[in-house]
């Protein structure tokens, strides 16, 4: 049902505008990652919906970071984890390129959430190197999440017996 009123929304008169369209299209996709009463999911059919948000040039920023992000969290749902790893530090460059910048609150949480996700498909590849790197990247960054990051970056040091030349 409320997938139906948001397409009669994207449909309808008068015109949305490009915020109100790309704030529908992510509950849209956030729908679409919902499970259904048997339980499924459709990431592909979110990914449609968060891509299309995520590349429209009149979406806001933060709301542009939260869906790549997402895109990225429904490549991942769909076993593309290259992808997912290429959208989620997409979606966490601000932090990762630029530690000392200033990112709202929104932005920088979904900016964090990228960043922890692509460290997470990096441990699942078992590439320990490239997770202490993304971690001491993100510890560098301003934030409540730098502490986190620098404790993982830490910790996976000490797990992994990775230590600095």
């Amino acid at each position: 049902e409320a997938l139906r009123l948001l397409d009669d929304l994207l449909k309808g008169t008068p015109a949305l505008t490009a915020i109100q369209k790309n704030v529908v299209l992510s509950a849209r996709g956030e729908l679409f990652l919902r499970p259904s009463p048997t339980g499924e999911t459709s990431p592909d059919q979110a990914l449609t919906s968060f891509h299309e948000v995520g590349n429209d040039p009149a979406t806001p920023a933060p709301l542009r970071r939260q869906a790549t992000c997402r895109r990225a969290d429904c490549l991942r749902l769909l076993g593309r984890p290259d992808e997912a790893l290429a959208a989620y530090r997409e979606a966490a460059a601000p932090l990762l390129d630029n530690p000392l910048g200033e990112l709202g609150g929104d932005e920088a949480s979904w900016a964090a959430r990228a960043g922890f996700s692509a460290i997470s498909v990096l441990q699942e590849r078992s590439d320990w190197a490239g997770a202490v790197r993304l971690a001491t990247q993100l510890a560098r960054s301003n934030g409540p999440h730098a502490a986190k990051a620098a404790d993982l970056a830490n910790r996976l040091r000490l797990e992994h017996f990775l230590w600095e030349k």
